[in-house]
């Protein structure tokens, strides 16, 4: 399998103090990658929540 570099953040969520919420896994993607590599993506972060995040042509803002 050839190497593949991700972007993500480790974000602490329902808290306002750092180290004490929920972890979450941010993983920002470029391309759609098959389901079974995200699933493994998820085990090797070991948390309990990962969201993987793709560009889209059509951005919405709130």
């Amino acid at each position: 399998m050839p190497s593949l570099t991700l972007s993500f953040a480790l974000a602490d969520v329902f808290t306002n103090e750092p180290f004490t919420g929920n972890s979450l896994s941010i993983v920002l993607l470029n391309q759609e990658l098959p389901t079974s590599l995200l699933a493994k993506i998820t085990q090797e972060f070991r948390q309990f929540e990962t969201i993987f995040i793709y560009p889209t042509a059509h951005a919405t803002q709130f």
